[in-house]
Order: structure tokens, then sequence, then C-alpha cells
């Protein structure tokens, strides 16, 4: 830490929160930025911050932007003592708020290496950048895209926008990238694979920084000359922290300084949804837009690709998947550089309509690929299960964000549509892996094959039903399977994708109730949900939507399943009505 923070005061007692957003520290420059909530009753006159080191003081008033009172200033590094104090003036009364010592032994380092990035240095300063990286992004000022200032606002603009892949792709053609610092846009000096990122070392404006391309083109941009971290999307500072650390062991890698040459296109992701969303429907939109040559490559790293994008969306290229070591041996031995491709699907709490387009023309190619290449239709083991009716596609999820009850309720759901329709037959999915599984992929399926088993081990038709299990099965299967079903019951996210989003089937989408916020970052055609105020989630008000499980009824789903099956025009042996719904606690 260039700056260790010794004690802090609550001042809630107050009646407003005050919390440091920004703190930089450079050699020559002290920055800060306060935020105060909860100011309903205040005026940016009531309250100042009095901040004092050694034998100076100096004063900052307050500025009101919404509903915030925001604090901040400069001061000259060399006015500062080792302590440094924050206190609040309120109704003219002070009141200690924070305390402070900055470690100047670690500052000349950190001044080093941003004057080597920043070009005035000529050579890397002999530090241990693994030591150090903590220090240095500690002391960096944070922009996030999503609320930027008015520094780097241009270029947060355009990350943002889905046409923000199409001109990285245009600019490969001279080696460049879209400018991030001013209007001329920057050199691609060298890419390398680093822990889940595609990292790119560019010079822009007589600045060298680094691009962290993993779930989009530009996750995070950071600026080591200007002590400047802008944040996109889909990644943390810790993880930055990490790439820069596993940077440090190969120095080389900061001083090339000729430009290397364009080598292909990275694309796909290790989680799914990124791939088929972020990445796939990226490739697309270059691809539609004239920027994927035929003699553009086309890589994936071992685990991040699900399916063979070469023939499954008809390319002239082929799709090669390498290992993170091998890609890293190639861009090194023929002193070139790969691109990733991903636009942030969700960037506006909606998605832009032409990615839905796209995801349409991806999808009837998907459909299209395995309607003609799945091994599981080729050798007649789905004519088996074609002559069901209907035939239902039950979605297991034995990770996270689960239905919490999904064992025994799946098992009356199934029972009591067994009473009603003899020919049912029930296809079980779960896990989908890479193209190049693991012990891993191999790990998370049988766990959905053991939640499977255990459902068909209580069913009253166990011994003379049809059942498939496509668990582990890759992604090419699925989608063929898919294509075969007459309606699904699964968990509304990626867990539903397959035969969702790409086969576009009716059927019935759960989830908890603080994932139906987020819902809109999946494409559903015909999907029905259940109402949120019989499903409850499992008490975590700190954990994230997407590992939220939860609770409700399984009379809700059975309920919607029979009104798809009605709008199916599939009839039932003997007369069915509604369940009733067990009144919620």
């Amino acid at each position: 830490m260039l700056a260790e923070i010794l004690k802090t005061n609550p001042v809630e007692h107050l009646g407003f929160k005050v919390t440091l957003k920004n703190l930089s520290i450079t050699i020559d420059k002290f920055s800060f930025k306060g935020v105060v909530d909860k100011v309903e009753n205040l005026s940016p006159t009531d309250l100042s911050l009095v901040l004092k080191s050694g034998s100076q003081t100096w004063t900052f008033k307050c500025d009101k932007h919404e509903n915030q009172l925001t604090f901040g200033g400069d001061l000259c590094t060399k006015d500062l003592d080792l302590d440094v104090l924050f206190t609040l003036c309120f109704n003219n009364i002070q009141y200690p708020w924070l305390e402070m010592r900055l470690e100047m032994t670690q500052l000349e380092e950190v001044t080093q290496w941003s004057s080597y990035f920043s070009g005035h240095e000529k050579l890397l300063p002999n530090v241990n950048l693994g030591r150090l990286a903590k220090h240095i992004l500690n002391s960096a000022e944070i922009i996030y895209a999503v609320k930027p200032t008015n520094k780097f606002n241009i270029f947060c603009e355009r990350v943002k926008s889905i046409d923000f892949v199409v001109r990285m792709a245009q600019l490969r053609r001279h080696g460049h990238f879209p400018a991030i610092i001013k209007e001329e846009d920057g050199v691609v000096l060298a890419s390398r694979l680093v822990s889940a990122w595609n990292v790119l070392l560019i010079q822009d404006a007589g600045q060298r920084l680094l691009v962290f391309q993993g779930v989009s083109s530009c996750d995070a941009v950071f600026i080591p000359g200007m002590n400047t971290l802008i944040i996109v999307c889909h990644i943390t500072q810790q993880q930055i922290l990490q790439c820069l650390r596993e940077l440090g062991r190969t120095p080389e890698f900061f001083q090339i300084v000729r430009p290397r040459k364009f080598l292909g296109y990275l694309v796909g992701h290790s989680r799914p949804y990124h791939c088929n969303y972020d990445s796939l429907l990226a490739l697309q939109h270059i691809r539609e837009e004239g920027e994927l040559l035929p003699e553009d490559a086309l890589y994936s790293k071992n685990d991040e690709a699900f399916i063979d994008l070469g023939s499954g969306l008809g390319l002239k290229q082929k799709h090669q998947c390498k290992s993170k070591g091998s890609i890293n041996n190639m861009t090194e031995a023929e002193s070139g550089y790969l691109l990733k491709l991903g636009s942030w699907f969700w960037c506006f709490q909606k998605p832009d309509a032409r990615s839905l387009e796209h995801a349409n023309n991806v999808d009837q190619s998907l459909r299209q690929f395995a309607n003609t290449n799945s091994i599981i239709a080729n050798s007649g083991a789905l004519d088996f299960m074609e002559e069901c009716q209907p035939l239902l596609w039950v979605g297991i999820t034995g990770q996270k964000r689960y239905w919490l009850e999904q064992i025994e309720g799946t098992v009356n759901i199934l029972n009591t549509l067994y009473e009603h329709y003899p020919k049912i037959g029930v296809i079980f999915d779960g896990w989908t892996p890479p193209l190049s599984s693991s012990n891993y992929h191999r790990s998370e399926a049988r766990k959905d094959s053991d939640i499977i088993n255990k459902i068909i081990k209580n069913l009253t038709f166990r011994n003379h039903g049809r059942f498939g299990i496509i668990a582990g099965q890759p992604m090419l299967e699925k989608i063929r399977v898919g294509m075969s079903v007459d309606l699904f019951m699964a968990n509304y996210t990626t867990g539903s994708v397959n035969v969702a989003r790409i086969c576009q089937k009716p059927g019935v989408g759960h989830m908890s109730r603080k994932m139906a916020n987020h819902k809109s970052q999946h494409i559903h055609h015909y999907t029905r949900e259940i109402d949120m105020l019989l499903v409850q989630d499992q008490d975590d008000s700190q954990a994230l939507a997407g590992y939220i499980n939860y609770s409700l009824p399984w009379q809700a789903i059975y309920n919607q399943l029979i009104n798809i099956l009605d709008d199916l025009d599939i009839k039932s042996s003997i007369p069915i009505e509604p369940l009733a719904i067990p009144v919620q606690p």
C-alpha cells in the first residue's frame, strides 16, 4: 500500500455516511474523492473536509450531485508529511474521520514504473512487479465506464457500444486499436494470454497501456503512466492484480517496442453464457460487417469452445482450439498478436436490438448444423424418444442458482403428468462441457447425473418409461435433441439456453426473485415464467443474483406445463385440471 489507513471513525451518528471513493498517489500528486450519502436535509455549506498533515491544513468544500455530496482535491505529495488526517467539519464542529500513513519508500519504485510506461524512462526499471503490483493498482485512479467522468468519457461511451468490436476488427488491418486517450488510434505491440484474459500491450498517445480482453473486447484498460485504471465490465481490481503479477514473471512482454502482426481472432469463454452471448454474437457481428475474411484465423482456448464454430456457422476458416501455453508460444514465435472478440450483451440493462438479430442468425446456423451432424440422431438413438408424446425436456442444476425442491418437485410433476399422458418421454439435461472436456467437467456432469438418477428412481413409471439423459453431452447434441422435444421445464438462465433460445421451444423457466431483476440478460422466445409471489429466495442478501437458490411449489410449474400442452394441442388420456397451489408462508 502506498497509503495505509490506520483508523476510521464512524460518523453515522451525525445522520449521514461518508466513503472514500478514490485515492491516487504519485510522487508528484496526492488526489482523493469522497462521497457523502443520506444527505436529504444537508446542503453543501453544512459540511466540509479538513485535511491536516504536519504543520499544514487544507479545507475542501462539498458539491451536491443528485442525492449525494462529494468532496475531493489534489495536493502536491511533497507538501505532505507521512501522517495525514481527514476531519469532517459539520455545523462548525470538527469530527476526526480517517487517519492515514503514507508509505514513501514504495512511491519511488511505483514512479519509476509509471515513468517507463509514459516514455520518460528508456529501460524497464529493475523492480519486483509481483510485489509492487498491489501498490501500483492501489495508487491508481479508478474510472468506471458505466459512470464515466469527464476524463475518458468519449472512450467510455464508445467501448460500451456493440460497434466497438467492429471498429477493433477494422483496425486490425493496420495493426491499430481504437483510440483510448485521444482521438488517434493506438498501435498494438503484443498480446499474451494471462489468467482468463487476453492482455494487449498498446502504444497510445505516447503512453504504453494494457487492455484486458475477456468477456468483451475491452473489459478494462490500465494506463500506468497516467496512474489510471478504467474498468468496463466483468473484471475486478483483484483480477487485474492477479494478471499483473503473472505478467511480472515475463518482464520481456513489457519491453516489446516493435509492433507485431495480427495473427487471428480469439473467440469463446469458459462460461457458456458469456460464450453464447458476448463472444459468439460479436463474432457474428463482425462477420455480417465483412470483417471476418477467409484468411483471418479463428482460435479458442481449449476450455472456451463449446461447438465447432467453423463447421457450425459455415465459416471458410477452421476453428482451432489450443491450450493457453500453445497460443502464447505461437504469438511469440510468429511475432504476432490475437484479438479477443466480445461485446457486452447486457450493457445498458437490455440488449441492443441488433444483438437479437445476430442471435437469431447464429441460432439458425447452429440448428442446421446440429440437424445434419448429430451423432445421437444419426445413430437412430433419438427415434425411440421421438415416438413419445409429449417429449419433455427437464433441466437439472446441481451447481448454483438451483430450485431447492428440484428432486421431489420434479418427481411429483412427472408422476402427475404420466397419469394424464402415459406416452410421455423425458429428456434430462444438465452440465454442458466444452469441446475439450476435463476431469472437472466430468465431475460436474456426474453431480447432475446423480440428481437425475434420484428422480428416476422415484418415478412410478421408471420401469417402462422412456428417458434420455444428455447431462455431460456436447452442445451440438443438446441442440439436436432440443429440436425434437415438445416443451421444457428448466432454470430460466443459462440452463435453458439450448432449448429455449437456440431451439426456440415453449416451456417453463423458473428462477430466484433476485435473478428476475436481470432476466433480460437471456433470450427467450416462448417461455412462461412463475409468478414471483410464489418464489422464496434462500436467505443470502449479500450473494450475487447468479448464486441465489430458491424455493417454489411444484404445482406452479405443473400448471404452466399443462397450459402449454393445451396450446400445443397434445391431448391428455383423461381430463386434466390445474392443481391448487399451497399457501406460501
